[in-house]
């Protein structure tokens, strides 16, 4: 009825920078490694009800992007500068749930939280420290006409914490019915800075799938929406182009699916989908507040083979 799991994981990670004629990519180069483990336990208190949690740590590497970027943001209206001496993102990781399942139905509760050292976040410069950047690095800025100047920079500790339900039922004759609903609340842990923005604190999926039992096709339709959610501005940050409210928005998509044929242990299955039905405009979180819009609607089709 008890069962524990563990696993670890060494990695490591470098950046080289090539001499380039014009630059000077001395002190760019990155190496750092990691050792990153966790432990995972289930309690079974009934056949069909388990009591699951985890710990763990884990280690992200700031990208290429993050530390040697130099130049215009992507909505053009800051200037980035690089930061070679950006360190990487170690965290601790834990949460704790309950998992149902029977023969037609299965449903999941979960809290976590999620504990990030030397997070990497975006940090607006003060006139003053931009008075003390280089010479050649304040011309390039000046001439750029920019409102404000941003850096990748290590802040000494991220909180998220939040909770998620999932659920299904499948009836008899292959109508299936579920989804999930996570909230997230994230906070900054000095006495400068504004809780952390641009992370969703809601967000819902919901799906109706039909596959009759014992046919060869399926139909499914979903449904995503993600709540509305306020900028946190640091002081003398101007709002972005969305203003300062994240604004929500809900995408359907229908799926549909036929088995061509089983012969020798191969199943070929061809899939037509139609994503964001409706022509939504709108932007993922992390896109938003220079507003990087998604794809209008489109449709795909796939084929996949099965061995």
């Amino acid at each position: 009825r008890f069962k524990v799991i563990g696993g670890a994981r060494f990695q490591t990670v470098e950046t080289v920078a090539e001499e380039t004629p014009g630059f000077d990519t001395e002190g760019l180069d990155f190496e750092d490694d990691s050792f990153v483990y966790s432990v995972n336990l289930l309690y079974s208190l009934t056949d069909s009800l388990n009591l699951v949690g985890s710990w763990g740590t884990a280690f992200r590497a700031p990208n290429i992007v993050e530390r040697l970027f130099n130049g215009l943001t992507p909505e053009g209206a800051g200037f980035q500068i690089l930061n070679p001496d950006l360190q990487s993102e170690e965290s601790e990781n834990w949460d704790l749930g309950l998992k149902f399942r029977t023969r037609r139905a299965h449903l999941e509760l979960f809290y976590f939280e999620n504990e990030i050292e030397d997070g990497v976040i975006q940090y607006f410069l003060t006139p003053g420290e931009i008075a003390q950047l280089p010479e050649a690095t304040r011309a390039e800025i000046e001439a750029t006409g920019v409102g404000f100047v941003v850096q990748q920079r290590n802040l000494d500790q991220l909180i998220f914490e939040g909770v998620e339900l999932a659920g299904g039922y499948r009836f008899d004759s292959g109508l299936e019915i579920g989804g999930n609903f996570s909230y997230l609340e994230g906070e900054r842990v000095d006495s400068t800075n504004p809780p952390t923005g641009d992370s969703y604190s809601d967000k819902t999926n919901v799906y109706v799938r039909w596959a009759p039992t014992g046919s060869r096709w399926s139909a499914e339709y979903r449904l995503r929406h993600q709540g509305e959610e306020d900028v946190a501005l640091t002081a003398g940050e101007p709002p972005p182009v969305v203003g300062e409210v994240i604004p929500s928005f809900t995408v359907h998509s229908l799926l549909g699916s036929l088995t061509l044929g089983e012969r020798s242990g191969r199943r070929h299955t061809l899939t037509l989908g139609v994503e964001n039905l409706t022509d939504e405009l709108y932007a993922e979180f992390s896109n938003a507040t220079f507003f990087r819009p998604q794809s209008e609607r489109h449709v795909f089709v796939g084929y996949r083979l099965e061995l």
